[in-house]
């Protein structure tokens, strides 16, 4: 139910930025894995003990000492939240309402494809763009775990950690996706679609200050993205990352249809 034609093409659009953002990804866990040390510690342990607030806005705190406790906090605590979110952001906004901005959606609908088949063709390029993302980020991430600390790494756990990190970038993208199917103007769409992640992860980034802002974790659905839990395999982390998924995909078909019924002035 996509056009092949439209899909390959947008699809080579995206790739610049899909790149830059695998790219960025791929120089952290280098990094991360590269500084790990299982017997003496690590530089970013000290400096966590230096400066325990910094860390903990940012959720890089360290959960232990093994290397899948170790990249989860200092991966998925911060890098591979706010880096896959950039490119959803963007995409989101370029493959919808960007078309709409500029007027160029009215030689796409010109072609012979209703308005819905457009819509998930569209939604097929965000989609396969994250799940490449977060699938190269795993593969490369074990490659390196394997590669400098053999058997070190829990590998079934860090695959449950990656699943889950999708599952919060696909709420991400049915947000930022619904905007763009609703606005008729690219900074509207960017407004919302980028404002409410941003919020989301900023209100999350304050409720780990202390006990006066605790209760802003109440407000961001960041907070459903547990790394500890999730490292652990705990029922509620599982079933926190399947409640995500389900609010990304319950956006995303509210945003086809949407745009199936909107008024378009092109």
């Amino acid at each position: 139910m996509i056009s092949g034609a439209l899909f390959r093409k947008e699809a080579r659009d995206s790739l610049g930025l899909w790149l830059i953002i695998v790219a960025v990804n791929a120089l952290y866990f280098a990094i991360i894995v590269w500084m790990f040390d299982p017997e003496l510690g690590s530089a970013l342990k000290t400096f966590e003990e230096a400066m325990p607030g910094l860390m903990s806005m940012f959720g890089m705190v360290p959960a232990g000492e093994p290397l899948t406790q170790f990249m989860g906090a200092y991966l998925y605590g911060m890098i591979m939240q706010i880096f896959p979110m950039v490119f959803t952001i963007v995409t989101a906004n370029r493959l919808i309402a960007k078309h709409v901005d500029s007027g160029s959606m009215a030689y796409l609908l010109a072609a012979p494809v209703s308005r819905v088949k457009l819509a998930v063709t569209q939604l097929a390029v965000l989609v396969s763009g994250l799940v490449l993302m977060i699938a190269s980020c795993t593969g490369l991430g074990i490659l390196l775990a394997e590669a400098i600390f053999p058997g070190e790494l829990n590998i079934r756990d860090f695959l449950l950690l990656n699943v889950a990190c999708l599952c919060l970038q696909i709420c991400i993208m049915g947000i930022s996706y619904l905007s763009s199917c609703a606005a008729n103007e690219s900074r509207r769409s960017l407004a919302f679609g980028a404002g409410i992640p941003v919020l989301a992860y900023v209100l999350q980034m304050l409720s780990t200050q202390g006990e006066a802002a605790k209760n802003f974790r109440y407000a961001s659905f960041f907070t459903l993205f547990d790394v500890s839990g999730l490292i652990n395999a705990e029922t509620t982390a599982l079933l926190q990352a399947g409640v995500l998924l389900l609010i990304g995909l319950v956006l995303a078909v509210i945003g086809v249809l949407v745009f199936k019924r909107k008024d378009l002035h092109i």
